[in-house]
């Protein structure tokens, strides 16, 4: 449980350090660049759902 609970901690400090990556990836190449860095975000929020599902179905289990 201990890990569990450490889990979202870990992810929420990455996540709060990426805004001023995504800040400095626009302002150096451009808006262009902008969609890659969505596609990216995306495909991240939904392995974290597909994580979150998973540890769901593991607990009704038990």
């Amino acid at each position: 449980m201990v890990k569990v609970l450490n889990l979202p901690t870990l992810i929420f400090q990455r996540v709060s350090i990426s805004p001023n990556i995504m800040d400095s990836i626009i302002e150096s190449r451009g808006v262009t660049n902008v969609w890659p860095v969505i596609f990216i975000l995306g495909m991240t929020a939904s392995f974290l759902m597909f994580l979150l599902g998973s540890y769901e179905k593991r607990t009704e289990k038990y």
